[in-house]
Order: C-alpha cells, then structure tokens, then sequence
C-alpha cells in the first residue's frame, strides 16, 4: 500500500553453511536484515529481508533477490511491485438538495480489478459499476438524497492484504447537502390601539444553517429580527422572526422571504386588513352553535309547556 512500510523476504530452504551471500537489485532506499535457521539434519533455512517505504514510483519495479557462495553460481528469484493506492472517493463538488441523485466516484490505483465496495453509514451500498484499466479500478454510484442523510456519510473499501486493516475513504453527506425550509406565517395578536398587529414566520427543517430571511410588505422591504437557529434532531435547523405591521381597512398582502444557497427562495404570503383582522371563526363551529342553541330553545320551550298544563290541572 502507497505510503506504508514493506518487507520483501527472500527465503532459501536447505542450504549449508548458512553464510550464504544474499543481495537485493534495488534502486531505492532500503534496509537489509538476514537470520538463519538450523534444521535437524544440520542444514539451515537463510531469510533476507529488504525493507523500505512504498513510494508512488516503485509502482511496476522488478525486484531482484540473488543468493549463492563464493566460486558457484548464484540462484534468484524476482518480483514485480505492485503498489496499491488508498481508495479515493469523490463527490458533488456544490450543495444539491434532497430528493436529487448525486453520483460518486471511488479510485484505487495499483491493481486491476479490486473489488471496491461502498456502505453508507454502517451499510453495504448496491449498485457500484467497477471499471478498470491498467493503473487501478474505479466504482460509481448513484444515491438519491433524503433528509436522513444529513448525519450520514459515503465510504468506499478496497480489500487489505493478507487480513490487515482495510482501507477506506468517506465523505460526509453534510459537506454537500441542503434541505428546503417549510415556510408559514401566522398573526400572533390582534390589533392594538394603535392598530399594529404582531406576525410570526416560522422556517423549519432546514441545512446548513445558512439562511436569510426578510419580510415585504406589498413588495416593500421591512426591518425585523432573525432569532438565532435551534438544531432538531434529524440535523436540520428550525429558526423564527417576528415584525409588527400597522392594521388599515386596505387589505395588504405580507409575505415572509427565505433565501438558501445559490438564491434559492422559499416564501409564504397572508393577506390582512381590519375587516379580515376580528375573529375568524370556522364553519363547522357555527354550525354546531347554532345546533346547539335550537337544542336548548326547543328544551326550555317544552319545559315551559310542561310546567303550564300541570298548573292548569290544578286549577
């Protein structure tokens, strides 16, 4: 692997005597070491090994491992480097909204057909189309972004040598998502006595925390407070502003802006006035109102009729 530290080792079984000379054909800075091992039958098993840091342009150098005594001819053995890169994984380079499909891209140089695999959060992923070529292999995925994916983040694997650890790369969805805001007002008080009126704009479920907010009041621009954001659960942001307006006859229209990254607008209007600022009470309450009242004139009428004939069969 690219950056970490290998040990080549030349092994000769049944050799004797043990001072067998062992050379490395090396153009690279390294460090040799060499034991021997006694078997029973008085021969010995001689290990070299040549250590050194892989490096990007070791990548296809033949290794050279020669060993003999002085006199007879040397045997060898060799070795081509391949030298494995870590995975590397690419994604949106701007902020994309939820419910697009974003594609990512995972490269490990060094071998041809490594098998990439991809999970996202703690989750094998499906559907990575591997290319290769002579330097490495490439995998590409599709995911369509959710809300649920602001905490997440994409990994992608290559398989270790031998059992060892196994290299990774990730990127964090929050690096390179947003989420439109839901946007709504509300009046939050009836009009004084100086006719001002108090309206609510509430901005939920939104990310990043990178949002302005103003109000216009029939296209013109009013001064008002953003409130600083709270987070939810789910990662997103929550944030409110508050603004008083001057009630009139005229009806207004009043319309809170909220604007994202890239000039991405979310708005919501209400139209107010003094007629349409009293107590706007729903249908179906004044349908049971009055449902209720002829309940009770019906009852009180019959009572009254009850209480006349027992006092005229008294009579």
């Amino acid at each position: 692997m690219l950056g970490d530290l290998a040990n080549m080792k030349c092994k000769l079984s049944g050799v004797y005597p043990k001072d067998i000379k062992v050379t490395w054909d090396k153009t690279f800075k390294s460090s040799q070491s060499q034991h021997a091992e006694e078997h029973e039958d008085g021969t010995f098993t001689v290990t070299s090994v040549l250590s050194f840091t892989v490096k990007e342009d070791m990548r296809g150098i033949r290794l050279t491992c020669q060993a003999g005594y002085e006199g007879f001819t040397p045997v060898s053995g060799t070795v081509t480097l391949v030298v494995r890169g870590p995975p590397s994984i690419k994604g949106p380079q701007k902020r994309v909204k939820t419910g697009q499909t974003v594609s990512f891209t995972c490269e490990s140089l060094g071998d041809q057909d490594t098998s990439i695999t991809w999970l996202k959060g703690e989750t094998t992923v499906s559907g990575g189309q591997n290319m290769s070529w002579s330097d490495g292999t490439r995998s590409e995925l599709n995911v369509t972004l959710t809300n649920t994916d602001i905490k997440s983040s994409i990994y992608c694997q290559i398989p270790g040598y031998r059992g060892g650890l196994v290299p990774s790369d990730t990127l964090k969805f929050s690096t390179f998502i947003f989420v439109i805001p839901e946007v709504t007002i509300q009046k939050m008080s009836a009009e004084d006595s100086h006719s001002i009126s108090s309206f609510h704009c509430a901005i939920s479920g939104f990310y990043p925390d990178d949002i302005n907010v103003m109000w216009l009041l029939e296209g013109q621009t009013l001064n008002s407070i953003l409130f600083q954001s709270i987070k939810n659960p789910d990662g997103t942001f929550s944030t409110f502003t508050l603004i008083d307006v001057i009630v009139t006859n005229e009806v207004k229209q009043l319309t809170c802006v909220v604007t994202q990254i890239g000039n991405h607008n979310v708005t919501h209007s209400v139209e107010f006035s003094k007629r349409s600022s009293g107590c706007n009470v729903p249908l179906w309450f004044i349908f049971i109102l009055v449902k209720v009242c002829l309940l009770v004139t019906i009852n009180a009428c019959f009572c009254l009729a009850v209480k006349r004939e027992t006092r005229r069969k008294r009579k």
